[in-house]
Formats: structure tokens, C-alpha cells, sequence
């Protein structure tokens, strides 16, 4: 109906719009201005619009054509209003919205008391669903809300009906029994957690003393007492039960203080003497600085516990000279390494990556105090612009998962690795197998001795590995490996013991190789 109206209104509009704009109507005099007064193609529209509500009976159907007429007199001019016949066709039309907003007060009334109807009705039949009173339960409280919801929506002259008036009566009971219902869970609900305490507090009554071991029931059950509402704690017994427990926590902590005191005192007699401090001594300096501040004040009156507390402050001072001077030491090798960087950033390529990595991890053994150092910062800034430089080449670490390398127990070894660590790479690559990887990528074997690289030779994916739901690089090209770069490498030698891992790199060098993950375990080749 809405937009039959918009549509009428809207084509009304455009009548009148193009009438104004065109000329259109007559009315006008020789000179072409119009009387005041005088009939137009505007007014004629008006009169038209209102003949068609003065030809029907008024209805709620002419609503419609009531807000059209209407709108198009709102669209005349002054001149167009004073025109008699559009004067009498106004009055005519106000008689009309009169009539219809009378119609219309009284059909909504009317819809109004239906739905008010309606609603007692529904009412009525929610409350014949309900339970007898007696079987009636805390899960049925939602439901019974819902009623008195559906109730407080009825209007007062429905509410006397006695369907309603009955049906009310019920609502009353049911309510007063869910209150009813919710008190005594309620009153259950204390009584099981009064008692459950005090059950507890006599569990102790048990013991045949009490212990640095029954420390964390004693204060679990304390932390309980202070969450307790009121009600729970003037519960008969409850009182009683907390004597009790204040006693035995009394008992438990002078057996506390005393081993807290023993174990502060040993832990500051270990710093001793100072001037064995290193900086290898931060975590046992920590550890008596942490004892001392989960003393309790009765603790730390305690004989000893002063001079040992001196003992552990001399070693936190030792140690902050110690570290100030490391620190030192690390703002030097950073601003060190950033000044390696080299001034031609434009022109930067993957063989920066070793001098941009160690100024990095220098850079992050700093604390954030020195790092705001002037000189430290100056030396960042000449680091991060070769690093942003470094960065927009798009040069990137492979991704590879650390490698689980795992040995065979053969003489010499098979090395076992991991699907895993292959995955990523072979993602990264967009490849499925070792062959398509091995036109991307080179995998090396490095060779350690006494932690320290000592070669280093070229792993053929292709052939070298027998897949077996591992990859496996059998002990024969494990040592045709070594074998191969052998001869060009003195310390490589028949017998050695030697450790592994592997890496992969790039064969265009656009991506920085994976950091080396070595295999903790040696084994002794023989050739």
C-alpha cells in the first residue's frame, strides 16, 4: 500500500512539475502573468484528486488518496490556494481526513483489543501447560518467568476476565513455589559448603602433627573462609572449625619461618665471598632475593637473617658492576658490527647477510637502557637502514623446521631424518619431490669436530636418500660424502669422530640459507 502511494504521489508530482516548468495550464492573461486567484493545470490536478475521494464512501482503503490529495495542495502556490474552487475542494477534503482518522482511531483501537484478546488467550494456555504445583521444579523457572512476561503485557480490562483472573491465581503459586525452591537450594548450598569446611578443618584433627606438608591445605582452606558469603560463615560449627585452623596455621608457620630462615641464610652463604661473584652468579643472587621477599616479617627479625641480606645485596652489587662492564663490552662489539656495515646500501646483496645478522644479534644482547644510548642508536641507524635495503631485495630465510636427524646405530651411521623438515621447503618451492626440489635448492651435509665446522659436502636429493616414510641417507653416501671432499681437508681422517646437520641454499642466492641445526651426537667413521 506504502508504495502504491509513493507512486501516485511521485507520478502527481511529476504532472505538476512538468506543468510548471512547461507552462502548461491556462489562466494566464494577454501580458502571460496569471491572476491571482485564477484557475491552473495545478488546481484542476487538486480538484481532480479530491472529485475521485468524493465519488467512493470514506474507508481505510481511502487513506491512500487522502495523503495524495493532500500532498499535491501542499505543492500549490499562494496564489493557486486562494482559488474559490480550490478553497471549497480543501474544506471538502478536510472533512474527508476528519472522517478518516475517526475510522482509522477506531480500527486500531479495534486491533488493539484483539491483540490484547489474543494475548489473554495465550495466557491462559501457557499457564495449562505448567506442572502441578507440587511437581514443580527449579527447571521450570524460566518457563514461569515467561508467564509473568506474557501477564504484564495484558491490559488492565483483559486482566479481569475470569479465565485470567483464575489463571493468575496459578501463576501466584507457581512463582511462590519456584521462590520457595530457590531458598532451600539455596539453604543447601551453604549447609554443603559449611559443612565440607568444617569436614575438612577435622580431617586435620587426624594428623598426628602438623607439617610443612599440610602448608598448602591450610591455606587453601583459609583462602575458602574469606570467600565465604555470611550466611555460610555464621553456619553453626563453622566458627568452631576456624579456631581451629587459625591454631594450626599458627603451628605451620613457625615451622615455615624456621625452614625459610635456614634456607635464606644457605642460599646467601653461597654468594659468599663476594668476590667470587661472576656473571654465571645471576640466578642463585636471584633465587635468595626472591627468598627474602617471600619471608614473612616474623622470618626476617629472625637471628642471621639481617647479616645474611647484607651478603646478598654485596653480590647484587658485585654482579651489577660485573654486568655494567659486559654490557660495555656489547655496546662496543654492536657498534662494532653496524660499523661494518658498508655505505653502498643501494647496491646490497645476499652476501650481506653475515655482517647484518651479527650486528642484529649483537644489537639483541643489549639492554633496552643501553640501547637508548646516543652512540647506540646512532650505530642502529646506520644498521636499519642497511637492513630496510636488505629487506626490500626481498631476500628471505628458507623455511625449514628444526631437523630431527636421528642416527642408526649402523657402523658407520645411517642418518634418519624427519618428513618433517623437508615440508616446508618442498611448500616453499611449490615442489612434490626431492627431485624437483633439487632444481631449486642445494642440501648440504655439514661436518662438525669439537663444535666447530670443518667441511661441509653437497647432499644429492635425487639419488642419495632411500625413502622409506623417512628420508634416509644411507652409510654409504654418508661416507662417500666424506670421502669426496677428504682429500682437500687434512682434518678430516680415517677414525674420526664427527657430529652432523644439514641445510639447504638457494642455488640463485635469493634467499638466505636456513640456520644450521647440529646433531648433539658424534660417531667415529672408519674408512
Amino acid at each position: 500500500m506504502k508504495k502504491k502511494i509513493l507512486c501516485t504521489v511521485v507520478a502527481v508530482m511529476m504532472l505538476l512539475f512538468t506543468c510548471i516548468a512547461g507552462g502548461c495550464g491556462g489562466g494566464k492573461s494577454d501580458s502571460g502573468e496569471v491572476p491571482e486567484g485564477a484557475a491552473t493545470q495545478n488546481t484542476q490536478t487538486f480538484v481532480n484528486t479530491v472529485t475521485q475521494i468524493k465519488n467512493e464512501e470514506v474507508t481505510l482503503a481511502s487513506g491512500a488518496r487522502i495523503e495524495v490529495a493532500l500532498t499535491v495542495y501542499d505543492l500549490l502556490n499562494d496564489s493557486e490556494k486562494k482559488n474559490t474552487e480550490v478553497i471549497e475542494y480543501k474544506t471538502l477534503l478536510d472533512g474527508y481526513k476528519s472522517k478518516y482518522d475517526l475510522i482509522k482511531a477506531a480500527a486500531e483501537r479495534e486491533e488493539q483489543e484483539r491483540l490484547q484478546a489474543q494475548l489473554a488467550v495465550e495466557f491462559q494456555e501457557e499457564v495449562e501447560k505448567l506442572p502441578n504445583i507440587g511437581r514443580l521444579t527449579l527447571d521450570d523457572k524460566s518457563f514461569v518467568e515467561h508467564i509473568r512476561e506474557l501477564y504484564e503485557k495484558i491490559g488492565e480490562a483483559n486482566k479481569n476476565g475470569s479465565g485470567v483472573v483464575a489463571a493468575y491465581e496459578t501463576l501466584l503459586q507457581a512463582e511462590a513455589k519456584i521462590d520457595e525452591l530457590k531458598e532451600a537450594a539455596h539453604a543447601e548450598e551453604v549447609r554443603l559448603a559449611a559443612e565440607e569446611f568444617i569436614d575438612a578443618v577435622n580431617e586435620i584433627d587426624e594428623e598426628e602433627e602438623i607439617t610443612l606438608e599440610l602448608g598448602s591445605v591450610l591455606e587453601n582452606l583459609l583462602y575458602d573462609y574469606e570467600e565465604f558469603t555470611d550466611e555460610i560463615k555464621e553456619y553453626e560449627g563453622v566458627a568452631e572449625a576456624k579456631e581451629k585452623l587459625d591454631g594450626y596455621y599458627a603451628q605451620y608457620a613457625v615451622l615455615r619461618d624456621e625452614r625459610d630462615v635456614k634456607e635464606f641464610i644457605r642460599l646467601a652463604n653461597a654468594l659468599s665471598p663476594v668476590t667470587s661473584i661472576t656473571l654465571g652468579s645471576e640466578r642463585a643472587i636471584l633465587d635468595a632475593e626472591n627468598a627474602y621477599k617471600e619471608m614473612s616479617d616474623a622470618a626476617r627479625a629472625e637471628k642471621g637473617v639481617d647479616e645474611a641480606n647484607e651478603i646478598v645485596k654485596a653480590a647484587r652489587a658485585r654482579y651489577d658492576e660485573l654486568f655494567a662492564e659486559a654490557e660495555e663490552k656489547r655496546i662496543e662489539a654492536f657498534i662494532a658490527a653496524a660499523n661494518e656495515v658498508g655505505t653502498d646500501i643501494e647496491n646490497v646483496n645476499i652476501k650481506w647477510y653475515d655482517v647484518l645478522h651479527k650486528a642484529s644479534e649483537a644489537y639483541s644482547a643489549l639492554t633496552y637502557k643501553s640501547q637508548l644510548r646516543s652512540d647506540v642508536k646512532a650505530a642502529f641507524d646506520r644498521w636499519n637502514q642497511a637492513q630496510k635495503a636488505f629487506d626490500r631485495k626481498g631476500y628471505q630465510q628458507i623455511p625449514m623446521k628444526e631437523p630431527s636427524i636421528h642416527y642408526s646405530g649402523d657402523n658407520p651411521p645411517h642418518l634418519i631424518m624427519g618428513t618433517g623438515m623437508f615440508d616446508d621447503v618442498m611448500a616453499f618451492y611449490r615442489v612434490t619431490s626431492l627431485d624437483q626440489l633439487g632444481q631449486h635448492a642445494i642440501m648440504w651435509l655439514n661436518i662438525y669436530q669439537n663444535d666447530e665446522v670443518i667441511a661441509r659436502g653437497e647432499i644429492n636429493m635425487a639419488s642419495d636418500f632411500f625413502n622409506n616414510g623417512s628420508y634416509l641417507l644411507m652409510n654409504y653416501n654418508v661416507q662417500r660424502i666424506i670421502k669426496s671432499i677428504a682429500a682437500d681437508n687434512p682434518k678430516l681422517v680415517s677414525g674420526g669422530t664427527y657430529a652432523f646437520s644439514v641445510n639447504f641454499e638457494d642455488k640463485k642466492g635469493e634467499f638466505i640459507p636456513s640456520l644450521q641445526s647440529k646433531v648433539s651426537a658424534g660417531h667415529v667413521y672408519i674408512w
